[in-house]
């Protein structure tokens, strides 16, 4: 069996997109404010090691669980300073 492979994208004032890849590039799941914790505006995408998919909004940074789909928002209450984190909020170790 062939694990299905997405494309992750992120488009301001739409949310976050996952396409099927390959082979048609068929939009599968679409996060946005209206069916998830996420905001509309979501800036940065960044893969970590396991896979899943790290994203900056002006609701915080998000992390997408891709095997589970999971969505855990990170907030001032987890230590950042600030909520919003525009275009370039990102960071890789």
């Amino acid at each position: 069996m062939i694990k299905t492979i997405f494309f992750w994208l992120s488009y301001p004032t739409k949310g976050l997109i996952g396409l099927e890849y390959p082979p048609s590039f068929k939009p599968k799941y679409f996060y946005h404010s209206q069916n998830s914790v996420i905001d509309n505006n979501v800036y940065s995408l960044l893969t970590d090691n396991e896979g899943d998919i790290w994203f900056s909004t002006h609701k915080g940074i998000f992390l997408l669980d891709t095997d589970t789909l999971f969505i855990r928002n990170f907030t001032i209450a987890d230590g950042f300073p600030a909520m919003e984190f525009n275009y370039g909020g990102q960071a890789l170790n």
